[in-house]
Parts: structure tokens; sequence; C-alpha cells
């Protein structure tokens, strides 16, 4: 009952957070809708939706501060996580350069910069001309705590669980359950049996979490918007990474 009551408070979240921001403007008045910048309404978005969130792990969910990802960790593991995280960020932002590089290109070689400077379309304008304190405090602070506490939080963990009771509906193979001549400690086998504890310990729901923040970096089009997948999924690796590692959001 408790996966239940997760997995519904988790999908929900996610499927508010969309709606919300495409449609929750129509529900304001228009005196006040009419004065708002795009990321003014998105930080309200990230503000409401999250308490919503949060409130109702609270509410519904056991242990809600593990599923948050809001327990304690140790500066050992968060150091660790951090020598993993990193790298796989950079790596992931040069793999989306170098993949929408010829896309890039070739945008720019048929369209001219302006075509491709407008695939940010209103959101990169509507950034641009907003005062600083508001850009920042949406896209610095407010955005990626949001953004956290739903897909390395909420989301992360939900994975995590359905990760773990696979694992142990699965099982896990004994020697006597080996193809005669099978040589059990080959390297083949270790290599298995690493990447099977990798995903079991958090790796598949790291992927699936970020694959999911992926997709719901998904709104641009062209080049940009292969860089701005990519980025999002890289990241979503790096955090995920640090959740698994350290079983908290936050680094000291």
């Amino acid at each position: 009952m408790s996966a239940l009551r997760h997995a519904f408070v988790a999908l929900a979240w996610l499927l508010s957070y969309r709606l919300v921001a495409d449609y929750g403007v129509h529900l304001l008045p228009l005196s006040v809708a009419r004065h708002l910048t795009l990321p003014e309404y998105l930080a309200l978005v990230a503000v409401v939706v999250t308490a919503a969130g949060v409130g109702a792990c609270f509410l519904a969910v056991d242990e809600p501060r593990r599923v948050l990802g809001l327990g304690s960790w140790r500066a050992s593991d968060l150091g660790r996580a951090l020598l993993w995280a990193t790298p796989v960020f950079v790596i992931a932002s040069g793999v989306a350069i170098a993949v929408a590089l010829p896309t890039l290109l070739d945008e720019l070689a048929h369209a001219g910069r302006q075509a491709v400077q407008q695939q940010t379309g209103e959101f990169g304008r509507s950034v641009a001309q907003a005062p600083v304190l508001v850009a920042v405090g949406w896209g610095v602070v407010l955005s990626p705590i949001a953004e956290e506490l739903l897909f390395r939080g909420a989301l992360w963990s939900l994975f995590q669980r359905g990760a773990e009771r696979f694992a142990r509906l699965d099982g896990e193979p004994s020697s006597a359950a080996l193809p005669s001549g099978v040589i059990t400690q080959s390297p083949t086998l270790a290599a298995l049996k690493a990447t099977r504890g990798f995903l079991v310990q958090g790796g598949a729901a790291t992927l699936v979490s970020a694959a999911v923040f992926a997709a719901m970096h998904a709104d641009t089009p062209g080049g940009l918007g292969i860089v701005r997948v990519m980025s999002a999924f890289g990241l979503g690796i790096g955090t995920g990474l640090v959740r698994m590692r350290s079983g908290a959001l936050w680094a000291p």
C-alpha cells in the first residue's frame, strides 16, 4: 500500500508540474497574469507545485524524508559521489555539443544565425528581458530545488523501490543454476554481477529519472534542443549519482 501511495504522489507531482506550467496561467485573474513575466510565473509554479508535492509526501508516504532525499549524508560518500558525478556531467555536455554541432551548422548555413536564435522562442526572450534578480532567483534557486525534490527525490526513490522489488523477485543465480562448464568466477560473470549490483543499488533509478528529466526538457527545436536534452540527461545522471552515493540531494 505504501508503494502505491508513493507511486501516486510521485506521478501526480510530475504530471501536475507540466499541467500547471502549461495551463495554470488561465486560473489567475487577468489583472495579475498580465503583469507577470514568464520567469515570475514559472517561479510561482515551482513554489506551489513543490509545496503541494512535498506536503503530499509527508501526508501519504512512509519515511518521507528518506523518499525525498532529505536524510543525513556522510562526507566520504558525498566526496566519492562528486568524483563520479562531475566527469559524467562534463562528458555529457561535450557529447551534447558534438551531437548537436552538425545540426547547428546546417541550420546556420541554410537559415542564418537569427533563425537559430529564434529557436529559443518566447521563453528565451522573456528570460533575457526579466529583471536580473527574478531570472537568477528562478533559474538558480527555485527551479533547481523544485526539480531535485521531484526528479532526484520522489521519482528517484520510486524507481529505486521498483528496482529493489525486481531484484528480490528475480534473485541472484547460484552456481548450481548456471549451465554446466560455466566458470563462476569468470571476468564476464563478474562484470555482469557488478553491473547488476550497480543497477539495483541506484543505477537504474538514476538512469530512468535522468531520462524522464531530459524528456521534460525536450521543448526546444533544432540543434539547441539537442543540446538542452543531452545536457539535462547529463545533469540528471550526475545529480542522480550524488543521490545514489550519498543518500541526499544536497552538498555541504
